[in-house]
């Protein structure tokens, strides 16, 4: 029996198209109280890979990935999202001070 169901969802709002969404569904546990981490899961482990992005490294990476079209405005895609990339292109984020 599966614990988890991956799938991608045909349209549900803007935002998931824009960002190319996928979803999951977990078995919960009852006895546990818990879901199982798709981590802990063989199925699923190999496929995954963490990365761990230091804190000082944040706004350059932020900074290469709206130059490749990657940010607030393009992944939101609403008001809010053009909002938060204006408010980001013409100030500094609290962790771009020094």
């Amino acid at each position: 029996m599966r614990c988890v169901l991956v799938f991608r969802p045909k349209h549900i709002a803007r935002r998931i198209v824009a960002q190319s969404g996928w979803f999951t569904v977990h078995k919960y546990l009852q006895g546990k109280k818990k879901f199982i981490p798709l981590n802990r899961q063989s199925r699923y482990k190999g496929a995954l890979t963490k990365i761990i992005v230091p804190a000082e490294h944040f706004s350059g990476i932020r900074y290469d990935l709206d130059r490749c079209g990657v940010n607030a405005a393009s992944m939101l895609t609403d008001l809010v999202g053009l909002c938060q990339h204006i408010e980001w292109s013409h100030s500094l984020l609290d962790d771009e001070l020094e």
